[in-house]
């Protein structure tokens, strides 16, 4: 039994060891074979090259190496034969012009992006002598993707520099389009009968709000002038009274607080804006009234101390708006 036994285990192993003797063989086979193939690709990579190199092509005009397409020509196996060569040069071409092409307009882009910087900079120094409360502003970078900046950043394909008089002559026409266009997308905001979140572009060249005749830009005016027409920034909390603005107020806080946002956070509260007609009505006045001509007089007596002297007529409409609030809940506590 115990000779029996040992024959056993003395086969076991002799066969663990011939296993074991296969795979490494096997391993090795392959890593040859890969090594081979390494060997290959590398020698018809080199060949390639060499013969692009002789058409007159630098290296640094081949695509990266990382380029699916352009690795997939190269690095083959198959040693490069006339026929593949003749097959694959064309193809080879076209990738290095289109390598070509891709990097001049990557350089274009950065030259106007340089341009755009310039410009950001000219514009913060530009609107600071505006005094007109009734422009609407830009912010720094939305600016710069304006119709008119666009065109003048990416003259010359970016090379000139943005000086003060090439931003002279543009940032007039800008502002204007700005406004018309802004005021549009506000005005047709306050005239939706739902309430809505916006993230509209202003530099969107294929929008209808930028050409609009003189009736349809007066009648957006009359619609902002509103006392009712209070607008909200959904980037700050909605609790407080600093959230809430006139039309000349809320583009001024978007570039005051939120710089460089990449888009407006604009909407209007139907509550806010029926307080607001609630008040005009117990004043005596037209729910057509300007929010300009609201006396400045106006007080709240409910008796709270940052409210026993006058204050901006959206403020107040806060502040009545959420003591209503208050109210109604506290009726409806047990």
């Amino acid at each position: 039994m115990d000779k029996y036994k040992k024959e056993r285990q003395e086969s076991a192993t002799a066969m663990l060891q011939h296993g074991k003797s296969v795979h490494d063989w096997e391993a090795r086979i392959r890593d040859e074979e890969l090594a081979e193939g390494g060997r290959a690709r590398n020698k018809r990579k080199e060949s390639i090259e060499r013969k692009l190199i002789d058409m007159g092509y630098q290296a640094s005009d081949f695509p990266p190496k990382y380029d699916y397409n352009w690795r997939r020509l190269l690095e083959q196996p198959r040693e490069l034969s006339s026929r593949i060569w003749k097959q694959i040069q064309p193809k080879l071409v076209a990738a290095i012009a289109l390598e070509k092409e891709q990097k001049v307009w990557a350089e274009r882009g950065v030259r106007i992006d340089l341009r755009r910087q310039e410009v950001r900079t000219l514009y913060q120094l530009y609107i600071e002598d505006i005094e007109d409360d009734e422009v609407l502003l830009p912010g720094s970078v939305e600016f710069t993707y304006l119709p008119e900046v666009t065109a003048l950043v990416s003259r010359d394909d970016g090379l000139i520099e943005v000086t003060q008089e090439r931003f002279m002559d543009v940032v007039a026409e800008a502002m204007t389009t700005f406004n018309i266009s802004e005021r549009a997308k506000l005005a047709n905001l306050l005239r939706e009968p739902a309430p809505r979140c916006t993230d509209y572009d202003s530099s969107d060249e294929d929008d209808d709000t930028i050409s609009r005749t003189p009736m349809e830009i007066a009648c957006d005016l009359e619609v902002l002038n509103r006392a009712t027409s209070i607008l909200t920034c959904y980037r700050c909390s909605l609790s407080s009274p600093t959230s809430y603005f006139p039309f000349t107020g809320i583009t001024r806080h978007i570039l005051k607080f939120h710089p460089d946002s990449s888009y407006k956070a604009i909407s209007r509260e139907k509550a806010v804006i029926g307080t607001a007609s609630a008040v005009l009505e117990m004043l005596g006045l037209p729910s057509s009234t300007r929010y300009s001509d609201i006396s400045r007089k106006i007080v709240c007596l409910c008796g709270k101390p940052d409210f026993q002297q006058p204050a901006e007529f959206s403020e107040l409409i806060m502040h009545i708006f959420r003591e209503n609030i208050w109210y109604i809940q506290a009726l409806r506590s047990p």
